[in-house]
């Protein structure tokens, strides 16, 4: 008595050979072991390879799983590839999403952040509105009166007179006010880094 060696399928060597109708029974299987792939007959006589099938059907299956963690309204990100996401996953109609701009959740209570989709920012800082004070040390002020010294104002000593300072000392008070900090371009970039996100629509 043979050593029994397992079930047997029809089988080849010869590179891309496809076993005939006439070479199976219905549901029989072949292989070929230079390519890999495995044959079978259906019931209505057409071979058919079974390794295509069942990617097909697995092809479909992940399809499925895909679109369903992915439905409309969803982003997809990459950080190496800016492909489409239709031709990468293979359905769904795409487009690109937020060019320049920088994702924060949404915030029912803050009008700023309250409706999806709202946009709102700006890169360059800008001066918030503010007031500047100066104060002044106190100064005083040099004055003096003229006395006419004697005659009278039509007289010959008309144009002689006398000055008497009522009071003395000065102060002077220089005030300026300097610009400080820089420019305001791209200032109010956080940290961040460029990837190609894409929103799916249908």
């Amino acid at each position: 008595m043979s050593e029994f060696k397992g079930v047997q399928l029809k089988r080849s060597i010869v590179p891309a050979a496809v076993p005939s109708a006439a070479q199976l029974v219905d549901g029989e299987l072949a292989i070929n072991l230079v390519d890999q792939k495995l044959y079978s007959k259906d019931n209505s006589g057409n071979v058919f390879q079974v390794k295509g099938a069942v990617e097909s059907i697995t092809g479909s299956v992940l399809t499925s799983i895909l679109s369903a963690v992915y439905p409309v309204g969803s982003l997809y990100t990459n950080a190496d590839v800016n492909t489409n996401p239709a031709t990468l996953l293979g359905f769904g109609t795409w487009v690109e999403f937020g060019a320049g701009r920088v994702i924060v959740g949404q915030n029912t209570s803050d009008t700023s952040f309250d409706v999806l989709g709202e946009t709102g920012g700006s890169k360059d800082a800008i001066v918030v509105s503010h007031t500047h004070s100066v104060t002044d040390p106190g100064h005083s002020h040099s004055s003096f009166v003229q006395t006419q010294i004697g005659g009278t104002s039509s007289g010959p000593d008309a144009n002689w007179w006398r000055k008497d300072a009522s009071s003395t000392g000065s102060a002077t008070t220089g005030i300026s006010i300097a610009s400080a900090g820089s420019s305001g371009t791209n200032a109010n970039l956080p940290p961040y880094i460029v990837v190609k996100m894409w929103k799916r629509t249908a």
